[in-house]
Order: C-alpha cells, then structure tokens, then sequence
C-alpha cells in the first residue's frame, strides 16, 4: 500500500512538474521577459488568465520568464486581436499580437485556452482606450541613434494637442526614422522604400503597422527642423526652422495624396490634400 502511495505522489508531482505556464510580455511592460505577467490557471479548466490595467499593441505569450522557451502570438498573415472574439495563435513563427480597433485596452482580462493544442485560443475583453497615444521619433539621425522609445529615452517624444504631434529636431543629412509609441508599439512606416523625405518632398502619408519591424523612411534633412505629424491623416511634414515666413495656408501650394498615402499628380476621385500645414479629404470630379 505504502508502495502504491508513492507511485501515485510520485506522478502526481510528474504531472505537475510537466504543468504548461503562460506569462504575458510586451510594449506594457517594456518587452522585459524577466517581469513577465503570470496566467493563472482557471481551476481544473484548460484556461489560464491574466488581467492587467492597461495593455496596447505589441504582446505575446510566453512559457517562461525568459525568451526562447515558447513563444505564441500571431500566425503569418492572420489579421488583429478583436475585442471578445476568441483568436488562435501559433508558436511557431509566431508575431506580436495586436488589437484591430485600438492601440490601448484599459481593464483587460486575457484568457488563453490550450485543451486542443493544435488550436490554442486568447480572448480579450476590457474597454477601448481612444485617447491619442504618446509618441516618439525614433531613427539613425543624432539624437536617436534607434534608442528605445518610452520615458528617459535619448530619442525626442513628441508634444501632442488634439492630435497634432510636433517635435524640434536637428539633423545631418540622410537618415531613416519612423514614428513610434513607447516599447515600440504602434508604429508608423513607409511600405515604398524608394521615397526619400526632403527639402522638395517634405511631407508624406505614413503607413500604420502594428508590432515591431514597420519599413523605415528614408529622409535627407540638414539643419533644425519642426516635424509635425497627424495622428488622424498619418501625414508627417518636416518645415525647416529657417523656412520662408509670411506665405498664408491659402497661398502655400497644395500636394495631393491617394488614400494608400502615394502622392499623385493628376488627382481624381476622393483623394488627400495638404496645403499650408492643413490636411483634408476632397473628391476631385
């Protein structure tokens, strides 16, 4: 009898040495693996959840305080986390996670179900954020040097009001940069690599990507300049600190873009005008 007992302790501590653990990581907390925040199990249920004040786009999953351990997120080509719908994720190739209607969740509870390995879901539930996001400009200009975006970075944060973000920066010829919020997550990029920012073609529409990686812009700036960019346009503009005064919005030329953020020549249709630091939508007959 004694004999048995110990068997049955001695798989029972098995089974429990073999238990899966889940942790959650990302932009929220500083993608620190080390800090990761546990999932609990949900009784004898197959879920494991975590709740969390605040998180934004840019996580994943992991099985261990420590990277390469397992890691589950988002399956190639899979679209975004949405709110209350149960989502697969993979840990094989896997991306960061992100949500389809908003960068931040405030009071989120993350349930991640694995009682069919082939088909491990999370659910997200909480409440959309839709206050504007802070942000920095990040890049290989000096004064960034691709340093991680978040408070005490080197790279300069951007003043926001209703919208509008503004930074003053110096630089020194040709650089790349994109626009990020803190742990890198969201971020603005350009998918054509062949458009160069400068003096002649200072403004352009910035793709949103989620996660990290966007394609950088290139840019060719020299001296101090005022970068302005508009969260709801996703129109970026550099004006140099010794640009032309007394030239009214009305009077300054327009550049029209189409809604991919491509700028066109010939309008026609609904289309993206930027004149004199204003940016609208038209429909140009």
């Amino acid at each position: 009898m004694k004999k048995l007992y110990s068997l049955l302790a001695a798989a029972t501590l098995a089974i429990s040495a073999s238990a899966t653990e889940y942790y959650l990581v990302g932009a929220f907390q500083g993608w620190d693996a080390g800090s990761a925040v546990e999932m609990v199990k949900d009784g004898d249920t197959d879920n494991y959840v975590v709740s969390v004040d605040k998180i934004q786009s840019g996580f994943k999953i992991i099985n261990a305080r420590a990277w390469g351990q397992g890691e589950w997120g988002k399956p190639a080509g899979a679209g975004n986390i949405v709110l209350g719908e149960a989502y697969t994720l993979t840990n094989s190739g896997a991306g960061d996670l992100a949500f389809a209607d908003a960068e931040v969740i405030l009071n989120a509870t993350l349930t991640l179900n694995d009682s069919d390995p082939s088909n491990v879901t999370l659910t997200v539930t909480g409440d959309l954020d839709n206050s504007n996001p802070e942000l920095w400009l990040v890049g290989s200009f000096a004064g960034s040097n691709w340093a991680a975006p978040g408070e005490g970075s080197a790279s300069p944060k951007f003043t926001e009001s209703n919208g509008i973000y503004t930074v003053t920066c110096t630089f020194e010829g040709a650089f790349e940069f994109k626009i990020c919020g803190s742990g890198w997550a969201p971020q603005w990029g350009l998918n054509d690599n062949s458009v160069t920012m400068s003096d002649d073609v200072n403004t352009v529409i910035l793709d949103k990507k989620d996660g990290p990686d966007p394609a950088n812009v290139k840019a060719d700036f020299t001296g101090e300049y005022n970068v302005t960019f508009n969260i709801g346009t996703r129109e970026i503009k550099f004006t140099s600190g010794a640009g032309v005064s007394g030239i009214s919005a009305d009077n300054a030329p327009a550049v029209y873009y189409n809604l991919q953020g491509v700028r066109v020549e010939n309008p026609e249709g609904l289309v993206i005008r930027s004149q004199g630091g204003k940016t609208t939508k038209i429909f140009v007959k």
